[in-house]
């Protein structure tokens, strides 16, 4: 199973939305896609929720107000 988590910038916050993104490559040690619609997409070959949890854990670890920042989404694909 994989499962893509997207994040959307929050238009008024988009140069902080991406060094966020940034930062969450970082730290989950992935390189994200630039999705077509302006997303950034990590891939995991995890359950969704069990990836899920590592973008949110590691988004709260580097900032408890990401989601004035960011919108966090996903793509469950099997």
């Amino acid at each position: 199973m994989t499962a893509v988590v997207s994040l959307f910038p929050n238009p008024e916050r988009s140069p902080a939305a991406a060094e966020m993104v940034d930062q969450v490559s970082r730290q989950l040690a992935l390189d994200p896609r630039v999705g077509a619609d302006g997303s950034w997409e990590f891939c995991f070959d995890l359950p969704y929720a069990d990836a899920h949890a590592r973008v949110v854990e590691a988004l709260a670890a580097i900032d408890g107000q990401w989601p004035s920042k960011l919108t966090l989404d996903y793509v469950l694909a099997v």
